[in-house]
C-alpha cells in the first residue's frame, strides 16, 4: 500500500491550471454530472463587479477558476492536523490570485508541496501576504494559539514560526465557496480528491499525529478516540481557536514538552553523583600520533539525551547558537531563580541548545551537570508538572 500522505500530494502535483480551470481532472466527471455542474462556476469572472456579484449569489458555487486548497502547512511534517470542510472565499480571492503575484507563487508551492519555496510553512500567517482573506481567516486563529506559547517561554515569532511548523490543515473539499451549501455528503463520497483527503488524515492519525475534527466532523468518517482524533464539540458552528476553547487546549498540550520524558531522570542523576560520562582518548598510539579525546556518555546520560528528543524538548529551527550568547540565555544558565521561574519552553530552548551544542564542543552536556545546570532543569519540570501548568 503507498503512503496516503504522498498519493495526496501526488494526485495534486497533476494540476496546474493549464486546462482553464482549477478542477482536479479525477474530480471533473463528478462535478461535470447533470447533478452538480450547476453548483460549480467553472469560468473566471470578467472584473471586480463580477466578483462581488458571485459574492452576493445565492446560492453560493464552488469557484473552479480559484486554485484549490486541499491543504495547509507541510503534510509530511506537521503533526497537528486541523480538519475543515472547504476553502472559503471572498472578494479579494481572484485579485491576489492574479499571475505574478506573491499570494499565488505560496499558493502554487503549498499546493505542490514544494516547502523550500515557502518562508512559513503555512502560507496563509506570512506577513507577505496579509492583504488576502486566507491571511485575514488565519493570522489572528494562530495569534490566539500562540498565546499560551508565549506565556510558556517563546517569543511572538518564535510561537508563530513553532505553530506555522507543526499545524496543517487539510479540506475535505479543496475548492473554494463562499459557504458550504454546494457541498454535500454524497458529493464528498464521490470526489476521488475527498477520499484521498479522508485517507491522509486517518494516516496521519495512526502515525500517531493530533487530528482535531470541527464543525464538518461527521463528513469525515472519524471517531473521536479520546487520543489521536478529537472532535471539537464547542465549535460545531464556527471554527473557534484559542487557549479557552478545546481545540486550543488539545493544541498547547501538544505542543508543549512532555515532562514525564525528564521526571524520572531526577532521581537517577542524584545517585550518579556525577557519573554522566568520561573522557576517552588522548593517548598516544602505536605511531606515535595523539589519539583525539572524546566524551563518552553514559547509558544514563545517553537515556536522558533521547528523553529530550523524545519528549518534544528539542526544539526544530531554534537558532540555538545565538540564543544561548542572548540576555535570555544566558539569564537562564546562570541564574538560578531565573530557571526557577522558567516556563516549559525556556526549558526547551536550554536544552536545544545544550544537546545541540554537545554534538560540536564534546564536554557541554557533561559540564552542565557538573555545574548541577541539568539537575536544576529537571527540577524545575517536575515541578511544572506537579503544578499541573
Amino acid at each position: 500500500m503507498s503512503d496516503p500522505i504522498f498519493s495526496l500530494i501526488d494526485h495534486w502535483r497533476k494540476v496546474d491550471g493549464a486546462l482553464g480551470d482549477w478542477i482536479h481532472p479525477d474530480d471533473r466527471s463528478v462535478l461535470s454530472s447533470p447533478r452538480w455542474s450547476g453548483k460549480v462556476r467553472w469560468d473566471v469572472p470578467a472584473d471586480q463587479r463580477e466578483v462581488i456579484r458571485e459574492h452576493l449569489r445565492q446560492p453560493s458555487r464552488l469557484q473552479a477558476g480559484l486554485i484549490p486548497q486541499p491543504y495547509l502547512g507541510d503534510l509530511r511534517s506537521a503533526d497537528i492536523v486541523l480538519c475543515l470542510l472547504n476553502p472559503g472565499v471572498d472578494p479579494s480571492n481572484y485579485l491576489s490570485e492574479r499571475k505574478g503575484s506573491e499570494a499565488r507563487r505560496q499558493k502554487l508551492a503549498t499546493l505542490h508541496q514544494h516547502m523550500d519555496d515557502l518562508a512559513s510553512p503555512f502560507y496563509p500567517v506570512d506577513p507577505e501576504v496579509a492583504n488576502t482573506g486566507a491571511f485575514g481567516w488565519w493570522w489572528p486563529r494562530f495569534v490566539k494559539l500562540a498565546e499560551p506559547l508565549m506565556d510558556e517561554g517563546l517569543s511572538f515569532d518564535e510561537s508563530m514560526q513553532t505553530l506555522s511548523r507543526r499545524i496543517a490543515c487539510v479540506e475535505i473539499v479543496p475548492y473554494h465557496s463562499r459557504n458550504g451549501d454546494p457541498i454535500s455528503a454524497s458529493m464528498i463520497a464521490a470526489l476521488p480528491s475527498s477520499r484521498l483527503a479522508i485517507d491522509c488524515v486517518r494516516y496521519k492519525a495512526e502515525q500517531g499525529a493530533q487530528v482535531i475534527l470541527f464543525r464538518s466532523h461527521a463528513s469525515w468518517g472519524l471517531k473521536d478516540d479520546g487520543e489521536h482524533i478529537r472532535i471539537a464539540t464547542d465549535a460545531t458552528r464556527s471554527i473557534v481557536l484559542g487557549k479557552a476553547t478545546q481545540a486550543g487546549q488539545i493544541i498547547k498540550r501538544r505542543l508543549r514538552p512532555d515532562p514525564r520524558s525528564l521526571t524520572s531522570f531526577q532521581p537517577l542523576f542524584e545517585r550518579l553523583e556525577g557519573a554522566f560520562g568520561e573522557w576517552r582518548g588522548g593517548e598516544r598510539v602505536d605511531d606515535g600520533a595523539l589519539q583525539m579525546p572524546c566524551y563518552e556518555l553514559s547509558e544514563a546520560a545517553t537515556e536522558f539525551v533521547d528523553g529530550c528528543y523524545s519528549g518534544g524538548w528539542i526544539l526544530g529551527g531554534f537558532p540555538w547558537p545565538d540564543w544561548i550568547q542572548s540576555e535570555e540565555g544566558i539569564r537562564l544558565r546562570t541564574d538560578p531563580s531565573a530557571l526557577h521561574a522558567a516556563g516549559y519552553f525556556h526549558l526547551a530552548k536550554l536544552l536545544t541548545a545544550l544537546v545541540r551544542a554537545d554534538r560540536f564542543s564534546d564536554g557541554t552536556l557533561a559540564q552542565a551537570f557538573e555545574s548541577n545546570l541539568i539537575q536544576r532543569i529537571i527540577d524545575r519540570a517536575v515541578a511544572l508538572a506537579e503544578a499541573g501548568r
